[in-house]
């Protein structure tokens, strides 16, 4: 099964009229909503295969991120900062990137601090259930619904550059994530997705019911190295709205591909 790469690099604003986007009106119209998503590049390699997107995102405000998140990167920074060279450079805990774990999306909107909007909240017919990235060996421990990951790349002004919110559902057989990325500066903001083996990609433009444009890449995996268990499918869309980038994971077996498509049709129908 593909990794999917969840953190975003949003750069300045350099090249950035080079990136294609989607407004609605001209230049004396209301800011944009939405912009289009591009597979930027893809590789395949009978060792690792790999792909990355690329939009334009609208920097966002996050002079008012919650206390918690607050705290939580300043005990990192203390941390860090107490380390000799020597320590850090052994030390196998990722510095710069701090994580909250919650159970509503109300609770995620108040530890970043603003009203980002998750769409399949209100699809009543999707199962919330703890993301995948949040589970714990402790069989006990519950994995939380929602992953609030903050990356301040050790700036000495401590501020954060990005801040990635995924959370995960299902429905029968079908696992799903969807991945919000909000970044600080005006800039291109590249994902994308490493597979272990050889794979090919195959890309599809569509529009969600709400007619904003989508960039779907599905991942056709060889499992030539042996590495995954079984043989599994996961179409993954990208598309853009009111400064943030999504990220819609829809994947389960290959034998339930049809099912894997028609609900991540279905979904986009309703977003």
């Amino acid at each position: 099964m593909a990794l999917i790469i969840t953190l975003a690099l949003c750069f300045g604003t350099k090249d950035a009229e080079n990136i294609s986007v989607s407004s609605i009106g001209g230049a004396d119209s209301p800011e944009r909503t939405y912009r289009t998503v591009q597979l930027l590049e893809k590789k395949s390699d009978n060792i690792e295969s790999a792909y990355e997107v690329v939009t334009y995102l609208n920097g966002t405000d996050f002079s008012y991120i919650g206390q918690e998140l607050i705290d939580k990167i300043e005990q990192e920074w203390n941390i860090y900062s107490a380390m000799i060279k020597e320590q850090r450079i052994v030390s196998d805990h990722l510095w710069g990137f701090v994580s909250v774990q919650v159970d509503t999306w109300d609770e995620c909107k108040e530890i970043i601090g603003f009203d980002a909007e998750n769409p399949l909240e209100s699809i009543d017919w999707l199962n919330r259930t703890g993301y995948l990235g949040t589970e714990s060996v402790d069989a006990a421990i519950t994995a939380k619904h929602i992953n609030i990951s903050a990356n301040y790349g050790l700036n000495t002004d401590r501020k954060v550059r990005d801040i990635n919110v995924t959370a995960g559902y299902d429905v029968d057989d079908i696992q799903i994530t969807l991945n919000a990325t909000i970044c600080a500066d005006n800039g291109p903001c590249r994902t994308g997705s490493v597979c272990n083996g050889y794979a090919t990609y195959e890309e599809e433009s569509v529009t969600t019911g709400s007619d904003i444009p989508v960039l779907i890449v599905t991942t056709n995996e060889s499992n030539n190295t042996g590495y995954y268990n079984d043989d599994y499918y996961d179409p993954t869309a990208y598309w853009v709205k009111n400064n943030v980038l999504y990220t819609l994971r829809v994947f389960g077996k290959e034998a339930n591909k049809d099912e894997i498509l028609a609900a991540l049709y279905r979904i986009l129908g309703e977003v």
